[in-house]
């Protein structure tokens, strides 16, 4: 026969993973865990190439960059995708 206190091991249980899932999407809401972030703003895993970017020069722009010819193949300049300190992403035109 049970107390009027005595808790089940399924209750402490199903708290438990409910406090595992809150932790998580506190992680994930407030950014300190990126997941996802990672792979849909690398460039080079969204079809992307990552180009020397000379921001000193005049007349040369990222969209100038990706128009350049030293690249074999149509690309657009992607501002929304990263590459290392400068680089622009080139995102191949499909």
């Amino acid at each position: 026969m049970q107390k009027k206190g005595d808790l089940t091991l399924g209750v402490i249980v199903t708290a438990a993973l409910v406090l595992i899932v809150l932790v998580v999407l506190t992680l994930i809401f407030t950014g300190r865990l990126n997941l996802f972030q990672s792979a849909i703003t690398d460039c080079e895993k969204n079809n992307g190439k990552c180009t020397q970017y000379f921001s000193g020069v005049e007349g040369v722009t990222p969209q100038s960059t990706c128009d350049s010819s030293s690249l074999t193949e149509t690309y657009t300049y992607a501002p929304d995708l990263r590459c290392s300190t400068g680089e622009v992403c080139c995102k191949k035109y499909i």
